[in-house]
């Protein structure tokens, strides 16, 4: 069994440098409020025991999206473990659904899969700078109404992205390389790739698209996938989200959803 901790913080989040500030809640590591949101990473067949701390002033409780497990509920100032067991590899979305709380950061992805030499991971989500607030005040919420205006990779924007390790993709020529994402968020994208092609190994949706090696893959709403990137060349070059308006940062392009990555001899 692994045991890890869960805390569910709220705070502000500003995802450009003088952009606006915007309520958050953020499923953390740690006591301390930030906005990028836990990641676990365990074997197959493992058992995750989570200790979860609610430091939120309302009640939250989480399920894995599709999986049929679900953690109790958790009052404020509560706290409560919750196992969860995994025998399939895959790449599994947690959330809080109630009263639209993971439209406000509060979900994560638990990683199921054999260990690995060079893996890096991409959690996909968009906001809209505007509509926190309202949710927190309980105002309806219609996801038809939707428009964000920023993008982010774990919870970061280009350029700030650039300084997450975890994000920014590198390697040898040759090496086996795999990229974990998790579209945590309303929208579909379509990831795009310059210099190489990727070959999906796993996708919690498609599965009739495995084994496709292209430059560009869908990925949808609430959707996971598993990439291997084998590079035949060296390089800088950039990945992206091919529906641009996702590379743009409070409506500003270059930023959100584009990762500069390099490959060495």
């Amino acid at each position: 069994m692994i045991v890890d901790s869960l805390f569910v913080n709220s705070g502000m989040v500003q995802m450009e440098f003088g952009g606006p500030m915007f309520p958050y809640i953020s499923p953390n590591q740690s006591t301390t409020f930030e906005k990028e949101a836990a990641r676990y990473r365990i074997l197959p067949g493992d058992t995750l025991r989570l200790m979860i701390f609610n430091n939120d002033n309302k009640s939250h409780s989480f399920t894995i999206r599709g999986g049929g497990q679900s953690s109790p509920v958790i009052p404020a100032g509560n706290s409560a473990s919750w196992d969860v067991h995994f025998s399939n590899p895959g790449i599994y979305q947690f959330a809080d659904e109630s009263d639209h709380n993971d439209v406000l950061g509060l979900s994560g992805m638990i990683i199921v899969w054999r260990g690995l030499d060079h893996e890096f991971y991409w959690s996909l989500r968009e906001h809209q700078s505007d509509l926190n607030a309202n949710i927190l005040a309980g105002q309806p919420f219609d996801p038809d109404d939707f428009a964000p205006d920023y993008f982010t990779v774990n919870e970061k924007s280009h350029p700030e992205v650039q300084n997450d390790s975890a994000a920014v993709i590198s390697g040898k020529v040759g090496d086996s390389i795999y990229i974990f994402l998790s579209n945590q968020g309303l929208m579909d994208h379509s990831i795009h790739f310059h210099g190489y092609h990727i070959q999906l190994v796993y996708s919690s949706i498609n599965n009739w698209q495995l084994d496709w090696i292209k430059d560009s893959l869908p990925i949808k709403a609430q959707e996971s996938q598993i990439y291997l990137l084998v590079p035949h060349q060296e390089g800088t070059f950039p990945v992206h989200d091919h529906n641009l308006v996702a590379t743009t940062i409070g409506g500003n392009a270059p930023g959100g959803m584009l990762v500069l990555f390099t490959i060495d001899p």
